[in-house]
């Protein structure tokens, strides 16, 4: 996995690329440990993840419980099929998701 990191103000987004599986989520938790002390907004894109691991659903988790003692988080762009694993999950009930606009038909 790679992340493109932007820092605008307050918010920092990670755009994802690849999967998020243990080693996908040891980068995304190293790069969650360097966020900045002023960051109260996370955004995760997610546009171009395809798979979803039991390790990046822990670190989904984790980068969850950082942000609710920061601010918000939320996962954008999200494919049809990791939105699945999400819901199945019950993620959907801890996670803002905000799934890709064509979803449906994927």
């Amino acid at each position: 996995m790679t992340i493109e990191r932007t820092d605008d103000g307050t918010k920092t987004t990670f755009t994802l690329h690849g999967p998020l599986n243990s080693e996908g989520s040891k980068t995304a938790a190293a790069e969650l440990k360097r966020l900045h002390n002023k960051t109260n907004e996370l955004v995760l894109d997610c546009g171009d993840v395809d798979y979803v691991s039991s390790s990046g659903l822990r670190f989904l988790l984790l980068a969850q419980k950082k942000m609710n003692k920061k601010g918000t988080m939320r996962l954008i762009d999200v494919p049809a099929s990791v939105a699945y694993t999400l819901e199945i999950r019950g993620f959907e009930d801890i996670l803002y998701i905000e799934r890709r606009e064509d979803a449906d038909t994927e």
